[in-house]
């Protein structure tokens, strides 16, 4: 019985241990699901599943590596061996970082070493020679520790993060030849190092452009997550964290391709940063997405196909100039092509097919840039198996409208030709991209051998006078309207040492960079018409209507009407233009020089106007009973001719609500524009207008005085009607190519 007792006991008690064991089975297995460790990584699913798990797998792989060697050694063998003689003169030597505390990593070049280890690794990967494999993995190591070291003290690498996707390019093509150890101990400081730069609830340290925004550059830290996230993918060194990097990066690039999709292709309207960085974003991920999945997704990336004509339409003949558009230094107006070519090249490796209509465009771009090396991705070019030939180009100018609208930009660009010695104009209204732009609706830039009707100012970061002129309405060939009292909007931009912050002096400018809108724009072989409504550029108290009409006559002349109605008359109006130089007068006309080229500038309306010089030393940055000068600490002096040294204001003799303003404007060169073409000024009615004679021609323009954007131009030759026509009242369609 007492057998019995027992046997039952320990059956009862087995069970019980079973049930017990089960339930804590159970419990372990509900806690691992809901709480992973850090170096697990859940199932794939979606596109994460077709991520591959061999190295390498940014921007290219294994089954790509083998053309990438070809071109390599062929077609870019010049380039190939360049890289490599300056790798050859760093191996045995002293890895040196110089002032590793530096305020501001961007004022030296140690951040470079990431791209020095991608150098090193990929010539390794095309030469297996130990030499370079030993070098990369210096480089790598010590570029790592310069991360932590800098993450350690509070203190940013670079304001973009170029050399660092280099570096996570280093640890994915040298991932096959790290040891085991290696991976995990370079890996896990690299990977940590990277997480540390997103974006965060954590202060922002000096200059570090962690970026939060999608509708700017998108070349700060954030760009970095989908670079970590492909190199990390499944290496086990924090699968985690490489899923959740990868999952974001991908989702912040598509944000930032369907936002310049939206925008046209063109997120910002500054050449500097449209020639050079912006583009980077979507060709790396292009890049780097097929050789992580297999899949091209260029199709989503095709507005980047307009690239080739908004390079084109900045262009200033034979000078490599540019307008000086927005947040540009003004120094030279040189454009910087360097990195159109390599630019171009991506373009037709991924559109070269689907979009073979920018290949005339692109090729007339190259031939004009030539061959240039680039240091921001000094390898892509030989990622570009998909190889295309830039002989033959012809000049494209003959196929071209004589003018284009970039509607997203909201400039309207024109020309005369192509040459050095052609007439281009920019016009300035409309738009939905902000980054860069300035205060500056219906604003208008004319050059002709030189830069004569100017956008004014520098860029000098520090320095006040960046918000406080530079990107104020007073700085452009605008109208203002000064109401007592107005606040004006804010900038970005810092005082200089020795400066005090200020707030924005009341210029009787705009408040709204957006507030414009074109009515009507057209382009004929004879003239480019532009109407542009600005008035909500304009405090809503102070603007009832400002509505500026511009007809470009080709080659070389311009007539800008305004209509002006503010909301008190007591409120001074003033019609502003720029020039390099002092301008001399002779009655309501007068005349200005900057290099080769000459302005006149005659006055119709109003016909009782009084004119102001504002200028000269002390006197070329002059806004709200001061002057705002560059800081002298920084590289450009106040009296350089392109930031613009005088400007002419015209203001009614008397105060009204409503003004007209029409003037009438002819460039040519210097030498040989010695006086003004004769006009007549038209005043009937509701009509005012203006004629005149030019290149055997009779020319008649006339607009309407009652507020709306209507007018017409007649032209005669040799007493026969060549045209005679209402200007459109709607905006033309175009295309690109």
């Amino acid at each position: 019985m007492e057998n019995h007792k027992l046997r039952t006991g320990l059956k009862w008690f087995a069970a019980m241990l079973i049930v017990l064991l089960l339930s804590c089975k159970k419990d372990k297995v509900k806690d691992s699901e809901n709480h992973h460790n850090e170096d697990e990584e859940p199932a794939p699913t979606g596109w994460v599943a077709s991520v591959s798990t061999e190295h390498p797998r940014l921007f290219f792989n294994g089954q790509t590596f083998d053309k990438v060697k070809q071109r390599t050694l062929n077609e870019e063998q010049a380039a190939f061996n360049k890289i490599k003689s300056q790798l050859d003169n760093m191996i045995g030597q002293d890895i040196v970082f110089e002032d590793k505390d530096a305020a501001d990593g961007s004022k030296n070049d140690n951040h470079a070493y990431g791209t020095r280890a991608a150098e090193a690794a990929f010539v390794y990967l095309i030469t297996k020679d130990l030499r370079y494999l030993n070098l990369a993995k210096n480089f790598l190591k010590e570029i790592v520790d310069y991360y932590e070291y800098r993450n350690n003290n509070s203190l940013n690498i670079h304001w973009r993060a170029f050399s660092r996707i280099h570096t996570l390019c280093a640890y994915d093509w040298l991932y096959n030849y790290l040891t085991p150890d290696e991976r995990q101990e370079i890996g896990k400081k690299l990977l940590n190092a990277i997480d540390f730069m997103l974006p965060s609830s954590r202060k922002d340290f000096n200059r570090e452009n962690r970026g939060r925004e999608i509708d700017v550059g998108f070349y700060g830290n954030n760009v970095l997550e989908w670079y970590a996230g492909v190199a990390f993918h499944k290496t086990g060194v924090n699968d985690a964290l490489a899923l959740k990097m990868l999952e974001n990066g991908y989702s912040n690039h598509l944000k930032v391709i369907d936002y310049r999709s939206s925008v046209g292709g063109l997120p910002v309207a500054v050449l500097e940063y449209a020639s050079k960085a912006y583009p980077w974003v979507e060709f790396n991920f292009m890049h780097t997405y097929q050789s992580a999945t297999g899949t091209d997704i260029s199709s989503k990336c095709a507005h980047l196909t307009i690239y080739p004509s908004f390079w084109y339409w900045n262009w200033i003949g034979g000078y490599k100039r540019e307008f000086g558009f927005g947040d540009s230094d003004h120094w030279t107006n040189a454009f910087n092509t360097d990195f159109i070519p390599i630019h171009l090249a991506q373009l037709l490796h991924f559109y070269g097919n689907s979009h073979s209509e920018i290949i005339p465009t692109a090729k007339w771009l190259l031939h004009k840039a030539g061959k240039k090396e680039q240091s921001e991705f000094p390898l892509t070019t030989f990622f570009l198996t998909n190889n295309y030939v830039f002989s033959d180009a012809t000049d494209i100018t003959p196929r071209m409208p004589n003018a284009y609208f970039f509607k997203p930009q909201g400039q309207i660009f024109m020309r005369s030709g192509s040459t050095e010695s052609d007439t281009y104009a920019l016009f300035t209204a409309d738009g939905t991209v902000t980054s860069h732009r300035h205060y500056d609706n219906n604003h208008f830039t004319i050059y002709k051998r030189g830069y004569l009707a100017m956008d004014t100012g520098g860029r000098p970061e520090p320095g006040i006078h960046l918000p406080n002129y530079y990107a104020r309405t007073v700085a452009h060939n605008c109208i203002t309207i000064e109401m007592p009292g107005e606040v004006m909007p804010t900038y970005w931009g810092n005082p200089a040492s020795g400066e005090s912050k200020e707030p924005a002096p009341n210029d009787g400018g705009q408040n709204d960079m957006l507030g414009s809108k074109v009515l009507a724009f057209d382009e004929k072989p004879e003239y480019v018409y532009i109407a542009s409504d600005a008035t909500k550029s304009y405090h809503n108290d102070k603007s009832a209507l400002v509505l500026r009409q511009f007809v470009f006559i080709i080659p070389d002349i311009f007539i800008i009407y305004d209509q002006v109605i503010s909301k008190n008359a007591a409120y001074p109006k003033r019609w502003l233009l720029h020039t390099a130089t002092e301008p001399i007068f002779n009655g309501d006309t007068f005349y200005a020089d900057e290099n080769e080229g000459r302005l006149f500038c005659r006055t119709l309306l109003p016909e009782d106007a009084n004119h102001t010089k504002i200028g000269g030393p002390g006197k070329q940055f002059w806004s709200g009973g001061k002057n705002w000068p560059i800081p002298s600490s920084y590289s450009i002096p106040n009296d350089h001719p392109l930031l613009g040294q005088w400007r002419i204001e015209t203001t009614p003799s008397q105060a009204h609500t409503e003004d007209q303003f029409l003037h009438l404007i002819q460039v040519g060169e210097r030498n040989s524009l010695t006086t003004m073409i004769p006009s007549q000024l038209i005043n009937e009615g509701n009509q005012v207008g203006v004629s005149f004679s030019y290149n055997s021609r009779d020319y008649t323009v006339t607009f309407s005085k009652d507020g709306t954007a209507k007018g017409t131009i007649h032209i005669k030759q040799e007493g026969v009607t060549h045209l005679s026509e209402n200007f459109r009242e709607t905006v033309k369609p175009q295309v690109p190519y």
